[in-house]
């Protein structure tokens, strides 16, 4: 992945991304895109990358990146939040798999390296396609995914943020997996107990957010602050997302 140059991985990123927009219809302008941007701008600030938001309208609970600074964020999830500390919390994360080049490292850890260099530099649209489901459902290993905790919570502190949004979110995302679990599923299709491949499963989970408190606990913040957002904004938009698909 050292070997990659920034404009090759912005020119993979941009080919998954033009794939991705067309099956999914991701939202660039918004009111939950500008929640997110104006969040993630404050995170980002001083990156080598150039980052892009967007929003997908799928009602799992999901966010994810893609190699060269894109972020796209579900529905599901923006409606699980309850504070901008918590989305905070799972931009900073996400940011770190494009920092450390996680998610770039899994599409060259597939078999399918070679057709994505193809699909950067020829017309293997097919292709494209398919690392683009491959990069909305990745997954990484309990060791990635504690590094991109830790790295998030580092960042969100270095920026200033209070990063008890992070353990307070997975808290919430664990009883829904839990309900999951039992099969306690409330509302029907649109829930937003859909817990995506973004989620590691239960154990993990646990394991996870005892890492986190207990490196909060031991790198107190007294700068740190709770972000402010327009909620009344953010909802009112994904509840007209919900009224139109009725």
């Amino acid at each position: 992945a050292n070997q990659v140059s920034m404009k090759t991985e912005k020119n993979i990123g941009e080919s998954v991304l033009k794939s991705l927009n067309a099956s999914q219809n991701l939202l660039s302008q918004g009111e939950a895109v500008n929640v997110i941007r104006d969040i993630g701008q404050k995170i980002t600030a001083g990156s080598r990358y150039q980052y892009q938001w967007f929003v997908s309208k799928d009602p799992e609970v999901n966010a994810y990146a893609i190699p060269g600074g894109i972020i796209v964020v579900n529905r599901g999830l923006l409606k699980l939040v309850d504070s901008p500390n918590e989305l905070a919390a799972v931009l900073a994360h996400e940011v770190q798999h494009v920092e450390e080049r996680h998610a770039l490292k899994n599409m060259l850890n597939s078999a399918a390296m070679a057709t994505v260099i193809l699909a950067v530099l020829g017309d293997t649209n097919a292709v494209v396609l398919l690392m683009a489901h491959q990069v909305s459902t990745q997954y990484f290993s309990r060791q990635v995914e504690s590094d991109a905790d830790l790295k998030g919570i580092q960042l969100l502190q270095s920026k200033n943020i209070d990063a008890g949004g992070m353990s307070s979110f997975f808290k919430k995302m664990d009883a829904y997996a839990q309900k999951e679990q039992a099969g306690e599923k409330e509302g029907g299709g649109d829930n937003p107990s859909q817990v995506a491949s973004w989620f590691s499963s239960h154990p993990d989970t646990l394991i996870r957010i005892q890492l986190i408190e207990n490196y909060v606990a031991s790198h107190p913040c007294n700068t740190c602050t709770t972000l402010n957002w327009n909620q009344a904004a953010l909802s009112a938009e994904l509840n007209h997302f919900e009224n139109k698909e009725k």
